[in-house]
C-alpha cells in the first residue's frame, strides 16, 4: 500500500491518493478535501463522485452535527451523536437507524461496532464510513493515524508522532496531545 498526501500553505490536507494491490490488480483511490478555516468542510471522492459535506455546531466548534452525502443516486442525511469532548459516538441516518457506532479506548483509538447488534434482521444494512474522531481529527484507515491539521496523532499511544510546530510555546512535551487527553483536546493554532 502507498499513500500520498498533499497540503496547502496553511497545512491543511487538500488531496489524498491511496494505492493498493489486491490479487495483482492496482487500486487507486483519490480524495479531495475542502476546508472552512481549520475545520474539514467537505470530502470529495474522485473515484465514485460521492461528496460528503460536514455541518458543525456554532462557528469555531469542532463538534460535528450532521453530514450530507451527495451521490449520483441523490442525497442522504446523517446525524452525529457526540460526547462532551466533541468525539462522535454514533451516527444515525434520516430514519433514525444507527449506521455507525464507535467505542473509544483510552487515548482515542476507536473500535467500530459491526452494527449487527443494532440491526433489524428484516432491514438491509446501510454502510457508513465515519472518519471524524476527537475534535479536529480525521482518521486515515491506511495508516491508523489521526490527521490533526498540522501533525499526526497515534491513538494507540496517546501522542503525536511529530513535534509541535510551534515548539515550546505549546508546552514542554512537544509530542503530548493535551494536558489530559481524556478530558481536553489539543487546540488548532
Amino acid at each position: 500500500m502507498k499513500a500520498q498526501y498533499h497540503y496547502d500553505a496553511l497545512g491543511r490536507r487538500i488531496h489524498k491518493v491511496v494505492e493498493s494491490r489486491a490479487h495483482g490488480t492496482l487500486k487507486r483511490h483519490e480524495t479531495h478535501f475542502v476546508w472552512q478555516g481549520l475545520r474539514l468542510l467537505q470530502e470529495q471522492d474522485i473515484n465514485t463522485g460521492k461528496c460528503q459535506t460536514y455541518c458543525y455546531e456554532e462557528h469555531g466548534s469542532y463538534t460535528p452535527l450532521a453530514v450530507i452525502v451527495k451521490q449520483p443516486a441523490g442525497y442522504r442525511y446523517y446525524w452525529h451523536h457526540c460526547d462532551i469532548n466533541s468525539a462522535p459516538l454514533d451516527v444515525t441516518n434520516a430514519q433514525g437507524n444507527t449506521v455507525w457506532s464507535g467505542k473509544y479506548e483510552r487515548f482515542g483509538f476507536v473500535r467500530s461496532s459491526p452494527l449487527s447488534f443494532y440491526s433489524d434482521p428484516e432491514r438491509e444494512m446501510e454502510s457508513f464510513e465515519q472518519n471524524l474522531r476527537y475534535a479536529g481529527q480525521y482518521f486515515d484507515n491506511e495508516t491508523g493515524l489521526h490527521f490533526n491539521t498540522f501533525r499526526f496523532y497515534d491513538p494507540q499511544i496517546g501522542r503525536f508522532i511529530m513535534p509541535d510546530p510551534i515548539g515550546l510555546l505549546g508546552g514542554m512535551n512537544l509530542y503530548a496531545y493535551a494536558p489530559n487527553p481524556l478530558g481536553f483536546h489539543a487546540t488548532c493554532r
